[in-house]
Parts: structure tokens; C-alpha cells; sequence
């Protein structure tokens, strides 16, 4: 696993150890990683013709949060 997929498999982690995953698990992720809040809000944001190609560490991120 690299290195910066290790908060989204933490989030994938507690969604699997509740019976009844919530909003709360979510939410308790989201509060905890706010840097990963702000990486997807500045991906999402990325404008141009064509959009911006994506770094090799912005591609582990997306593949980590695919996965959850």
C-alpha cells in the first residue's frame, strides 16, 4: 500500500468493522483528514482544456479511495 492511500483504507477499515455503516463513520473520517477533504475539493476544482493531467501521487489517492 503507498503511503497516502493509508487514511482512505483506514476509512474502509471502519465502514467494514460496523454492521450499519453511517454517515457518522464518514463524518468521523472526514473531521480527522481534513487534508484529504482539501486534495478532493482541489482536484474536483481542476479546470482547463484539456483538465490538468493528474501527478503519480494524486492517481494512488484516487486508486485508494476507488477501492473504498
Amino acid at each position: 500500500m503507498h503511503e497516502s492511500q493509508a487514511p482512505w483504507r483506514s476509512l474502509l477499515e471502519s465502514i467494514q468493522a460496523h454492521l450499519d455503516p453511517r454517515v457518522e463513520v464518514v463524518r468521523t473520517f472526514l473531521l480527522a483528514h481534513p487534508e484529504e477533504r482539501a486534495w478532493a475539493r482541489e482536484l474536483a476544482d481542476r479546470r482547463g482544456e484539456p483538465v490538468p493531467a493528474a501527478s503519480t501521487e494524486d492517481l494512488w489517492r484516487l486508486y485508494a479511495v476507488s477501492r473504498v
